[in-house]
């Protein structure tokens, strides 16, 4: 394939890509943080290798339970139009880099569904909605995986949906062991000591406040009491927090 530009032009063209489909501006319009600071370098792997870029994103795991949000449990025109965006961006990617790029998409049900009150049941007929979707509206880089492949558990798109809600516990008793899970792990004190691990708890501690009381067997009196259901939220939000370490870990050693 012919370059239209220099291969060390690419990845800033790439990186100017990104930033358009992304949100990384705080409302003073200046950059959060240093997202893009290390993409450069990673994004020299796969040209040098005149291979498509490849981008992971862990995302759709399921519809919230909160009716005021969403009109139902299923995927619906928001999720196609989300799947096309994710598309659209690789479609624009092509036109810098000739061999264009692909995302897989991670439907990471297993890692929060019991925190949050979604059935397994429900989170995998979405998972499916979604590859339908792509199928059908022709999203072609767009690949799913999941956590179980990861996980070395089996194929998770040829599995049954009995053998997936079967695997369900299984899934998340390997995520929470080692070598992915570091017991010594302190929520409380990373959330001392790290900005960005605090900025994440309080933007899961919203979120959460706003559809656990949407969620299955949330008990009636946590959910009536303002005390013990801002406590209960700050626990999930916590426990999300430790799963997000380590599924970032198992992550790292698949992609990384």
């Amino acid at each position: 394939m012919k370059f239209e530009y220099a291969p060390d032009e690419v990845p800033q063209k790439v990186v100017k890509i990104l930033k358009r489909f992304s949100l990384h501006q705080g409302q003073d319009g200046q950059e959060i943080g240093k997202v893009f600071d290390s993409v450069p370098e990673k994004l020299k792997v796969d040209i040098a290798a005149n291979q498509p870029i490849t981008m992971v994103l862990p995302a759709f795991p399921w519809k919230t339970p909160n009716q005021d949000k969403v009109l139902g449990e299923g995927a619906d025109l928001g999720d196609e139009l989300g799947l096309a965006s994710l598309n659209h961006l690789c479609e624009e990617i092509s036109t810098v880099y000739p061999y264009g790029a692909r995302l897989i998409l991670i439907c990471d049900g297993p890692v929060y569904n019991d925190l949050v009150g979604v059935p397994a049941n429900e989170y995998y007929d979405y998972g499916i909605q979604l590859r339908n979707i792509a199928h059908e509206k022709r999203f072609s880089s767009i690949h799913f995986i999941r956590l179980m492949d990861l996980l070395g558990l089996g194929d998770g798109e040829k599995v049954s949906k009995a053998d997936y809600l079967r695997l369900v516990p299984v899934c998340r008793d390997r995520l929470m062991s080692p070598p992915y899970c570091d017991p010594k792990f302190d929520v409380d004190q990373e959330l001392k000591t790290n900005p960005d691990t605090m900025a994440t708890y309080e933007g899961y501690f919203s979120r959460i406040s706003e559809d656990l009381k949407w969620a299955n067997g949330l008990d009636p009196v946590v959910a009536s009491d303002p005390a013990l259901y801002a406590t209960e939220v700050s626990k999930v939000a916590k426990t999300m927090i430790n799963r997000l370490v380590v599924s970032l870990e198992v992550l790292t050693v698949c992609f990384v």
